[in-house]
């Protein structure tokens, strides 16, 4: 959906979102909504937008809310990744926090389930939260030196979600579920590493800085959901 839509068209939206987004609002229609803020050029993307960003500091350990922000910029970021650049650093501090306690949540459900327990369902929340990470990395190339630190090689958040990273690639490569991505990448996978997803090799690679991640690159990126 476009920012240049007929004004009867955007406010149609902005009632819609607040319908669905407003208080006891179900929240369904997130997906179709990060869609429609684009890249916020348009005064009601931007309100859309910082419905969300008002809502970053606020959820807590609320679980489903978390989840229903991880969703929205997940989606939102790969559409339109200069929205990256819309965030304030308090934001993005915030969403990488929620990020990495939904990640750590997951790993414990991926260990207490064990191999053989491991379900769709479980992997595709990993999904959902590595494919908002992979986006979240483009900080790294932010004019912000302090932004651009966030996720750098070595720094705090980095190495926290590494550890994550490889706990869950673990996990999911013994197990018989196959993860699927909406970001296909291009990868150089050793032979002995091709049941490891390509999304959360990758992600190995970018959060370790190792070499290897300057042979990874984006080749397709599906709005379809598997």
């Amino acid at each position: 959906m476009q920012g240049d839509l007929p004004d009867f068209l955007s406010t149609e939206v902005v009632r819609q979102f607040d319908l669905d987004w407003g208080k006891n609002g179900a929240k369904r229609l997130g997906k179709a909504f990060a869609h429609a803020v684009g890249d916020a050029r348009q005064p009601w993307q931007k309100e859309l937008l910082n419905t969300w960003r008002s809502e970053l500091p606020v959820v807590g350990d609320d679980a489903k809310s978390r989840t229903e922000l991880i969703e929205v910029f997940r989606v939102a970021l790969w559409y339109s990744p200069s929205l990256l650049e819309l965030l304030a650093i308090d934001d993005l501090e915030t969403l990488l926090d929620l990020l990495h306690a939904s990640m750590l949540g997951l790993s414990r459900r991926l260990t207490l389930a064990g191999a053989s327990g491991i379900s769709d369902s479980l992997v595709s929340a990993v999904t959902r939260d590595s494919e908002l990470l992979l986006a979240l990395l483009r900080t790294r190339s932010h004019a912000d030196i302090r932004i651009s630190g966030l996720l750098a090689p070595g720094a705090e958040r980095c190495r926290r979600f590494a550890f994550l990273i490889d706990e869950v690639t673990m996990l999911i490569a013994g197990s018989a579920i196959v993860m699927k991505s909406r970001i296909t990448l291009q990868t150089r996978k050793p032979e002995n590493l091709h049941k490891t997803p390509d999304l959360l090799y990758s992600l190995g690679l970018y959060l370790t800085g190792d070499s290897g991640a300057g042979s990874i690159c984006v080749t397709e990126v599906s709005d379809e959901e598997d």
